[in-house]
């Protein structure tokens, strides 16, 4: 069995401007070669230093992992068991008329919902009677732990009046790399955040006073937390999630009717032309 080879360039990871040398070769198994434009292209633009190379460390490991997989499962299986041609057709059919839908429902201007049909299909549908549970208006961003932006961060979240004046210039620091959320009128469930977040808050009542500000950090990443306001009952419609889940529903709706007039308007079409033969 070869040995597998795998190195790794922190120069290679973090510069763009390298791109006119040599395409090397940053990772080698079972004669199969990684090269260092096929990472790069697959890490998005714009991330910090150490997110870069965590990402081109992680993309090279995932590639191995897959490409000993791949010789292992080429060995043992059998040429009929390797033959794949009957599902790999029903496959594109699929993937050919995901890739059509998509295509015709791109437009999202043509599904737009309105307040007017969310407040309309809530008021129709939705339960109006308060749940007794604890809610929240939050900003939060999840971080890397060695992120060199995390205290610039910081100061601008913790501190009331930069929070909303220097808002855009908060929104570039966190980029696409960081995982934030800073809409202060939507009110999420505190379980969700207690769930996801490395934090317990035992005295809900002190939220906005003593809890207001939360810096905590497990193995791997930063959260930077304030609380806006807290209470303990609220409406379904009132929580963010389940208004972008009742929007996305809607949308989908209209873009399954869509779809569904179009197949009878195509089959039709089909049926007058002759090319239908049963």
């Amino acid at each position: 069995m070869k040995k597998i080879i795998y190195f790794l360039s922190l120069v290679i990871i973090i510069s763009t401007s390298c791109q006119h040398k040599k395409n090397r070769i940053v990772a080698e198994v079972y004669n199969k070669k990684l090269f260092e434009s096929e990472v790069v292209e697959n890490i998005p633009s714009g991330l910090l230093k150490e997110d870069s190379i965590a990402m081109f460390d992680l993309y090279v490991n995932d590639w191995l992992r897959d490409q000993v997989l791949l010789h292992e499962a080429d060995k043992k299986l059998s040429l009929r068991e390797k033959n794949f041609d009957e599902q790999i057709r029903k496959y594109k059919e699929h993937l050919l008329i995901e890739a059509y839908f998509n295509k015709i429902t791109e437009d999202s201007l043509k599904f737009l919902v309105s307040e007017k049909e969310l407040k309309h299909f809530i008021g129709e549908y939705k339960e109006s009677e308060p749940v007794q549970q604890n809610v929240v208006r939050v900003n939060y961003v999840k971080l890397f732990k060695k992120s060199i932006v995390g205290n610039q961060i910081k100061d601008i979240l913790f501190n009331d009046q930069k929070r909303v004046s220097e808002k855009k210039k908060l929104i570039q620091l966190c980029g696409d790399s960081i995982e934030y959320f800073l809409e202060d009128n939507q009110w999420m469930l505190l379980d969700y955040l207690e769930q996801d977040f490395p934090f317990n808050i035992d005295d809900k009542e002190a939220l906005l006073s003593d809890h207001k500000n939360i810096d905590v950090s497990d193995n791997q990443y930063r959260y930077l937390v304030v609380f806006l306001d807290f209470k303990t009952q609220y409406t379904p419609s009132e929580t963010t999630d389940e208004q972008n889940s009742i929007r996305s529903m809607l949308i989908q709706q209209k873009k399954v009717k869509y779809i569904n007039k179009l197949k009878e308007s195509l089959l039709q079409k089909a049926i007058n032309e002759g090319e239908i033969i049963q």
